[in-house]
Parts: C-alpha cells; sequence; structure tokens
C-alpha cells in the first residue's frame, strides 16, 4: 500500500492518471475512491476481492473527485446528489464508468473499468461446457422465445448475455435496452436506460416492439409491467434475452410467477434459464495456493463462472402450467439430470479449475 504525506505539492491530474494505469496493469475491475474522517483509501478489486492500493491524506479529497469529475463531464459544484458519468480512453482500451455518491465524510466515487472490445465469443472459456455451448447455439437461432440469467450483482450475467448476442446471424436484427450501456455490439441498437427523462425497461421495451427487432435483450426484469411485455414479446415472434434476480435457475419461475404472470404464459415463452456465480480461477501456470509470479503469489489469476442451465423441457412445462412449488420444479429438473451450481462448482475443482472453498464462499 503507498501512502503519501501530507498532499503538498500533489499534481492531481498525474495521480489521478497513475492509479488508472496501475489499475490497467494489474488487472482491475473497480476502483474505490472512499473518504474517512482524516484520510482517503483507493481500494481495487481485483478478481471479486477489494485490497487497500493507495492512502491519501484527506486535503487530497477535493481536487482528487474533482478532477474525476471533469474527466467524467460531471458537475463538479454539485456535491449532494448522485452523479454517473462516463470516461473514454482508447488508448488504453478501455472506458470507465463513473459513479459519484455523496457520503458522511465526502463523496466516495467507484469507477468500473470496461475493456474495450472483450472477447464474447467463445462460451466455453467463461466456464460454459462444450455440451452446453453447443445447446445454447441451436437456442439463439430460434426465432421466439425468453432466454433468462440470474445471479448476483457481479456475476457475470451481462457477459453471458452479450457471449450468446454474439452467436445471432448477421441477418437478424438485435435491439438491446441496458442501464448502462456497457460494451458496444456490432450491428445491435443499443438503447441506454434514463429513468430522469421517462424512459425505463418498461416503456423502452414497449417502443423497441415498434421497431420491427429480431431479437432483443432487456437488462433485467425487475418488475410485472416489463415481465408483462417480454411475455407479449416473446409470443409474438422475438427472441428476448434478460435477467432476473433470484437464488438459483429453476427460482426464476417462481419470480415469474410472484410478479403476475399466468402460469400457461411462462410455460410457453421460457425456453432456458441459466444461473450463474463467478468465483476465482487457479493459476494455471502453478496450481497451487501458494503461488508463483504470474499470479503473485495468490495462487488465483482470473476468474471463471460455474453455471447452473435449465431447458424448459415438456415435462416442466406441464408442471409449470399446473402452477407448482419450488420443491415439485426442482424435483423434475434433477430427475432430468440438471447439474446444479454445486455440481459444476464440484466438476471444476476435479479438474483443477478452482479451489472448493471459492466454491463454497460463493454459493
Amino acid at each position: 500500500m503507498d501512502t503519501i504525506g501530507t498532499g503538498e505539492n500533489v499534481d492531481l491530474p498525474v495521480l489521478v492518471e497513475n492509479i488508472l494505469q496501475e489499475a490497467d496493469r494489474v488487472g482491475v475491475s473497480d476502483v474505490h475512491i472512499d473518504p474517512f474522517e482524516s484520510d482517503v483509501f483507493v481500494r481495487f478489486r481485483i478478481d471479486g476481492l477489494l485490497s487497500v492500493h493507495r492512502r491519501l491524506p484527506k486535503t487530497l479529497h477535493a481536487g482528487l473527485i474533482g478532477r474525476i469529475k471533469i474527466l467524467a463531464r460531471l458537475r463538479t459544484d454539485l456535491h449532494h446528489l448522485p452523479q454517473d458519468g462516463r470516461v473514454t480512453r482508447p488508448h488504453h482500451h478501455a472506458d470507465i464508468r463513473v459513479s459519484v455518491m455523496p457520503t458522511y465524510y465526502g463523496e466516495a466515487v467507484v469507477l468500473r473499468i470496461l475493456k474495450d472490445k472483450p472477447d464474447f465469443s467463445q462460451l466455453e472459456s467463461l466456464g460454459i461446457s462444450t455440451a452446453d455451448a453447443s445447446y445454447l447455439a441451436t437456442v439463439v437461432s430460434r426465432k421466439r422465445g425468453m432466454v433468462l440469467v440470474t445471479g448476483p450483482t457481479g456475476s457475470g450475467k451481462t457477459t453471458t448475455l452479450y457471449s450468446l448476442l454474439k452467436l445471432i446471424a448477421p441477418d437478424r436484427l438485435i435491439v438491446t435496452i441496458e442501464d448502462p450501456v456497457e460494451y458496444m455490439l456490432p450491428r445491435a441498437r443499443q438503447i441506454q436506460v434514463d429513468a430522469d427523462h421517462g424512459l425505463t425497461f418498461a416503456s423502452g421495451l414497449r417502443s423497441v416492439l415498434r421497431q420491427d427487432p429480431d431479437v432483443i435483450m432487456v437488462g433485467e426484469i425487475r418488475d410485472a409491467e416489463t415481465a408483462h411485455i417480454a411475455i407479449h414479446a416473446a409470443l409474438t415472434g422475438h427472441l428476448l434475452f434478460s435477467t432476473v434476480h433470484t437464488n438459483d435457475a429453476i427460482s426464476v419461475i417462481i419470480r415469474l410467477l410472484d410478479m403476475g404472470i399466468a402460469p400457461y404464459l411462462i410455460a410457453a415463452t421460457v425456453e432456458t434459464i441459466i444461473a450463474q456465480r463467478l468465483v476465482r480461477k487457479k493459476c494455471q501456470h502453478c496450481r497451487v495456493l501458494s503461488g508463483c509470479l504470474a499470479c503473485k503469489y495468490t495462487g488465483f489469476q482470473g476468474r471463471i463462472a460455474i453455471y447452473e442451465l435449465i431447458t424448459v423441457t415438456d415435462a416442466l412445462r406441464e408442471a409449470i402450467t399446473n402452477e407448482p412449488s419450488l420443491s415439485r420444479l426442482r424435483t423434475i429438473t434433477e430427475r432430468a439430470g440438471v447439474r446444479n451450481l454445486m455440481i459444476d462448482g464440484m466438476t471444476k475443482t476435479e479438474h483443477g479449475l478452482v479451489d472448493m472453498a471459492e466454491v463454497l464462499s460463493a454459493l
């Protein structure tokens, strides 16, 4: 951890640039800048874990936040309300999503580093088995239905969705509604949610249906209105991708029922449900927890997803139509041989990709 003394004669643009360059060099996903009573902590999130990178004097806080606001084109005179912005760094092949939030000790900032043009072309590289990747390739070629991904915040759902969209044939029109737009997809019309001006997931989806799309991606189904419009879209000849927040794949069905969707509509539209978690990947150079130079002696390098994939079979559709309990749905998927998150984690452990302690922590 680096510490700067009194903060006198510190070149703030250079300080911010040094933080960003170091974050890029060590593979940081998020930079947190948190003010406290007498210090400011700069923390890096690497492979899901947060650690202190620098400790700065409080005297630098206002200038540091001001410099970041200037880069993100935010209001430097506004301190009592949240602000969101973006910094483009083409020479570093990355964009940075900026979130400023007022706290008791001053404004805190989170910088989400978005690598430019990531590789979404190989589902297997994300942790999906070859057999499941082959199945998903057939799913995305369908003309209608819903593919839903679930998992907590930061579990890689957006990456999975983008990877699936990359498989769509070029002769089909893709329209996305996102909050925010994280990466640019070739050939897709991407829409940024703007709730302050009335553009929500629901209103955006309703308008998108008049744009003659073939494939629609909705960043999240978070309310009954969006759910009903999404179901209608899937029924009327559109292939729709989205996310729903639940603990596991089969709970998505119960969540849709709780939103007021009729059981027969769920049975008629939902094709595939994917649940996932991200876990740290064992360093493939040393494969030992004491680590090596490649993994900076942590024993881990990068992250990989553990998955649960449910195909909505005829038996499952019939069960959904009869408004079953969660336990009944789980029994049906278990009998169908669905590999749940724990089993997929154990399989990846046996193959030397992850450590079982990481799997248990994620679940």
